[in-house]
Formats: C-alpha cells, sequence, structure tokens
C-alpha cells in the first residue's frame, strides 16, 4: 500500500507564489494609479473650485457697483431740493432691491425718505437721526461712496441689512449731506445661480469683518454670523458647517471692496467623482489578475510533468524496473529534460510579465484619456468663464463698455497715459428729455434711439484705444487717451453734431430732433488735479450745458478751478 506524505505538491508550491506576486505587482500598480488620478482630481477639483469662487465674487461685485452706481445717479442735487421725494420714488421703483432710500443733511437728520413711515412701527422717519450710523459718517468726512457691511436695521425694522451712500456735494465741492439706501441681506439670494444650485454647491457671502451677509440654504450659519476665512484658500473637510453634518470644501475670493464670497462643496460630491475613478481602474486591473492566475497555473502543471516523470522512473529502479538511461559523462537525461522545462519556464514568466505590464501600461493609458478629458473640460469651463467676463462688462442694447467695463478700462487707460506722461481726456454726454421721447414714443423706440445715437458716437472715435461706455439709461462716457485740450473740445463737438445729423424726430426737443449735450475735460501729464475730479467736472460741464439750452458743449477747466 501507498503511503503519501501530508505536504503541498509541487505544482501548488510553484502556483501560490506566482500568484501572489502578480496580485502584489497589480495591487500595487492600481494603488499608486489610484492615488496618482486622486491627486490629480483633486487639483482640477480645487482650480475649478477657485474659478467659481472669482466668478461669484465678480456677480456679487457686480451687484453692489450696479446699486451703488444708480444711487450716485441721483447724487448731484442739493440737500434741500423739494423734488427728492419723486427721485426716491423712482429710484424705488427701477430698483426693487432697495428696501428703504434716505437724504439726511450735514447734522444727521433725516430730511427725505421712502417710505416715509417705518414698516413695523407705522411711525415717521423724517427727523430721525442718523449722525451716529457709519454710512452717514464716513462719506460726510471722506466726500467718497461708502459700501457698509452687514448690520441690524433700526428706522425700518431690525433685519440685517446693508447700506450704500454717496455724499451730496454742494457748489464748492463739500460734503452737506448723504443719500442712503437699504439693501435686505437676503437680496444677495439674487446672485446665487441656477448652475450651482442643480450641482448642489453653496454659496456663503460675508462683509469685510467676516460677518454673514447671506448664506444659501443647506449652511448652518445665519446673517451677521461670524466666520474666518482666506482668500484664495483651499480648504478640505471642513466640519459643521452644512446642516445635514457633512463636512465640506470650500473656496473664497475677495471682490475689489473687501468682501469675502465662499463657495461651499459638500464632501460626497468630490469623494462621488473619485469613486467613479477608482470603479474605472477594477476593470482593468481584475482582467489582469485573471491573466496572472491562468498564466501561473499553466506554467506549474508544465513544470511538474517532467518531475513526476522522473520520479516514476525512479520507483521503477527501486522496484527493479530498469534504471533511466544516462547519456553524457555525468548528466542524467532526465535531469536535462527537467533543467530545459525549467528554461522554458523561465521563458513562460518572462512572458507573463511581459502580459502584467501591458495590464499596466493599459491601465496607464485609461487614466492618461481621463486626464485628457478633465484637462478638456478644464478648458471648456475657463473658456465659459471668458465669455461670461467679456459679457459682464458690456451693455447688452448698445454693444458698449458697460459702467463695470468702463471702471475697469478707466483705471488701465490712467495708468498708461501716467506712464507715458500723455493727457487723457474724458467727454460725458446726455441725450436731451430722452424721458419725454421715451413717453412718447414707448421703450422699444427708446432702445432703437439709444443704438443708434451710441453708433453714431462710436463712429466718432478716431482710435483703436478709445473707449465709449454707456454708464447710465441715456448717459455715455468717452476716454480719449493721448487727446490733448484743443483736439478734446473737437472730439466732443464731433459727438454732438453727429447725433444730431441722425436727424432722428424728436417733437418734444426745442430742437425738433435727438440732440446730445456734453462736457469735458482733459488730465493733463503731472497734473496735481485727481482723475475723479476730472470725471465729476465732466460731468458739471455736461450739466452747465443742459442748463445753457442743451445741444452744446462746455468745458470743465474752469469749473474745476
Amino acid at each position: 500500500m501507498e503511503t503519501r506524505g501530508a505536504g503541498s505538491t509541487l505544482s501548488s508550491m510553484f502556483r501560490r507564489p506566482l500568484i501572489i506576486a502578480g496580485l502584489v505587482t497589480i495591487a500595487l500598480a492600481v494603488v499608486v494609479q489610484f492615488v496618482r488620478a486622486r491627486e490629480l482630481r483633486m487639483d482640477s477639483y480645487s482650480r475649478r473650485m477657485q474659478v467659481s469662487a472669482q466668478l461669484s465674487a465678480e456677480q456679487v461685485g457686480q451687484f453692489v457697483h450696479y446699486h451703488q452706481a444708480a444711487l450716485s445717479l441721483v447724487a448731484g442735487h442739493r440737500v434741500d431740493d423739494d423734488r427728492w421725494p419723486g427721485r426716491l420714488a423712482q429710484l424705488k421703483a427701477q430698483f426693487p432691491a432697495f428696501a428703504s432710500l434716505i437724504v439726511a443733511n450735514r447734522t444727521g437728520r433725516i430730511v427725505f425718505a421712502n417710505p416715509e413711515v417705518s414698516g413695523a412701527r407705522k411711525a415717521p422717519v423724517i427727523g430721525l437721526d442718523v449722525s451716529d450710523r457709519s454710512y452717514f459718517k464716513d462719506p460726510l468726512a471722506t466726500g467718497e461712496r461708502y459700501v457698509s457691511g452687514v448690520f441690524k436695521g433700526r428706522a425700518f425694522g431690525s433685519d440685517p441689512i446693508v447700506a450704500f451712500s454717496v455724499p451730496l456735494l454742494n457748489e464748492a465741492g463739500v460734503p452737506e449731506g448723504v443719500v442712503e439706501a437699504s439693501i435686505a441681506a437676503n437680496e444677495f439670494s439674487r446672485v446665487y445661480g441656477t448652475p450651482l444650485k442643480k450641482r448642489g454647491i453653496m454659496f456663503l457671502v460675508q462683509d469685510s469683518d467676516n460677518r454673514v451677509v447671506y448664506a444659501s440654504e443647506g449652511i448652518t450659519l445665519t446673517a451677521l454670523d461670524s466666520l474666518e476665512v482666506n482668500e484664495g484658500e483651499i480648504v478640505p473637510e471642513v466640519a459643521g458647517l452644512l446642516t445635514n453634518g457633512q463636512h465640506a470644501y470650500v473656496a473664497t475670493s475677495r471682490t475689489d471692496f473687501g468682501w469675502n464670497v465662499t463657495v461651499v462643496h459638500p464632501a460626497s460630491i468630490v469623494g462621488g467623482e473619485i469613486r467613479r475613478d477608482l470603479v474605472s481602474m477594477l476593470g482593468p486591473a481584475t482582467l489582469a489578475v485573471f491573466v496572472v492566475v491562468w498564466v501561473a497555473t499553466s506554467l506549474a502543471r508544465r513544470l511538474s510533468t517532467p518531475i513526476r516523470d522522473l520520479s516514476e522512473r525512479i520507483k521503477n529502479h527501486e522496484l527493479g524496473r530498469g534504471m533511466p538511461e544516462i547519456a553524457g559523462k555525468s548528466t542524467p537525461i532526465e535531469l536535462r529534460e527537467l533543467s530545459r522545462s525549467f528554461g522554458s519556464l523561465a521563458s513562460r514568466m518572462a512572458g507573463a510579465l511581459e502580459q502584467a505590464n501591458a495590464a499596466a501600461s493599459e491601465l496607464s493609458r485609461t487614466l492618461a484619456e481621463r486626464d485628457d478629458v478633465i484637462a478638456a473640460r478644464t478648458a471648456e469651463l475657463q473658456a465659459v468663464n471668458d465669455e461670461l467676463r467679456l459679457a459682464s462688462c458690456t451693455d447688452a442694447l448698445t454693444g458698449c463698455r458697460n459702467y463695470r467695463g468702463f471702471a475697469d478700462d478707466l483705471t488701465s487707460l490712467h495708468r498708461q497715459c501716467a506712464d507715458d506722461r500723455m493727457p487723457l481726456a474724458v467727454v460725458s454726454c446726455d441725450i436731451d428729455h430722452f424721458k419725454s421721447y421715451n413717453d412718447r414714443f414707448g421703450h422699444p423706440a427708446g432702445d432703437q434711439c439709444l443704438q443708434r445715437v451710441a453708433a453714431a458716437l462710436r463712429g466718432t472715435l478716431t482710435s483703436s484705444v478709445d473707449v465709449l461706455a454707456r454708464v447710465g439709461g441715456e448717459e455715455f462716457v468717452a476716454l480719449l487717451p493721448r487727446l490733448p485740450s484743443n483736439a478734446a473740445h473737437l472730439a466732443a463737438e464731433r459727438m454732438r453734431s453727429a447725433v444730431m445729423s441722425l436727424e432722428i424726430p424728436h417733437p418734444d426737443s426745442e430742437f425738433g430732433v435727438v440732440t446730445i449735450s456734453a462736457g469735458w475735460g482733459v488730465l493733463l501729464p503731472d497734473s496735481a488735479t485727481p482723475l475723479e475730479h476730472v470725471l465729476l467736472g465732466s460731468d458739471a460741464a455736461l450739466y452747465l450745458s443742459k442748463q445753457r439750452g442743451r445741444n452744446q458743449v462746455t468745458q470743465a477747466d474752469d469749473l474745476l478751478q
């Protein structure tokens, strides 16, 4: 009776290490590729988060500047002008985000308001003292426009609000009061776009003191809460920020007036994309495992056969059935066959490694293709952002630069002219009796009139670096770099003449056609006059043209002196 000792067969002893080695190699390759893919994914996601934060900050800035510019349109009137009630009512109707508007004199007493009574108490607002409020003190002291942080209201209720204020200057340029508008903090929900909502991304706006102005639904913070953030920082795995208890990734960007805008990405969004990357790797890895197992099994079987045959021959010799034939000086034929079998085995092992390397290369190629897809999508997102940035600086009706584009161009042209020691001319234009034109012919005709006037003004520009911007309803400003005073006057006169030459009928005008009034000023090289005074001077010259009978051009130099 044949007795077999306990233990492993030669086939299993060979197959097991080979399979383990193959599996370890595949596992290491998958781990390395997954770590690299995760780093690339997080890097791409960080860039996308920062772009989203910057774009959101630009939208918040545009919302604030838009309403601040609206308030500046009425800031050229005296504080004791009895037409303030009508102006405030018109502003509130045209800009529904304004919750309240007031005009306060130099002592801080409210002299005009809309509404004139508080919402909760139904008490009169006129006569209340606001001299302790920053929105009154700061513009009165500096003569500059002011944007407050978030605070609790007082005269019109206690809800969180943000205040915009502009100083009212007398003829000497001295502040004699302020006009202020309040916007409820929850009005900033208008900036929270649908694309962010659909992707599950949340939105947080904070003032310059890191107090919350607006937080979208799903964030634990509310208005007036505080949260410390740093501009440009991508903060991973923030806990306690979401109402559902999830961790979140946040990216923050700062506006040009010091507010922070933060986009909040739940960690589940990022984790879901990383899990999809891992799943995409498991297919090639599983195939590689099957290949390794099959190759190891085949090699073990081919190796054990000659050894088993040699063992049978040795048993036959023991039983007296004959010895294996030995050829050569000292090497039996069986051992030579075994040696050749080992050589064949080595060759097959090399083939197996080559197949494993091919599988790893296929895995790397798949990951590289995904990297290309991510890069392409990132480029598409950047292109969309560039288009949005261009659209945000262009007036949709006339094709001119809007107020934001005007502000950007003004800064860059001022810097260029200062560096080149060249003058910068500013021409302010306003369509005469445009409201009556709109009332008579309707808004579609008014829009067409604006488009024709804008085209006529643009046709007078002689340099590729000249800028024409629509800064108000019917108000345009031209920036003419490198233009001296005599040429600036001729340019303003060309604009006036070009509009009148359109011969657009206007029965309510003393000239019978649509005309413009213009004021102009020039900032000379090495001049001590601030750029803001030149802008104010051209506006003042424009209104002097109105007072002198319209359809004329006035220089701002005498007004500035």
